[in-house]
């Protein structure tokens, strides 16, 4: 079983931590997951279930409606 190490962090807007902020930053700015993963040093597999975490904390479905929910809320 693998503790989830992320739910320590200090909640920020719309529940997400800090560092899920940092990625949708980059998302919205049209990051690859690959260069989100280079820039904040982590695996492609970490950025993908962060976005993938995101998405399911904000009852989304798709990376469209994703970066549409960050545009619409000022989250970038």
């Amino acid at each position: 079983m693998t503790e989830d190490v992320h739910h320590h962090e200090p909640k920020g807007r719309d529940g997400l931590t800090p560092r899920e902020l940092d990625l949708l930053s980059l998302l919205v700015r049209g990051k690859t997951n690959t260069e989100m993963a280079a820039e904040l040093e982590l695996t492609e597999h970490t950025v993908y279930s962060y976005i993938e975490g995101i998405k399911q904390k904000l009852d989304l479905a798709s990376r469209a409606e994703l970066l549409r929910y960050v545009r619409e809320n000022g989250l970038n």
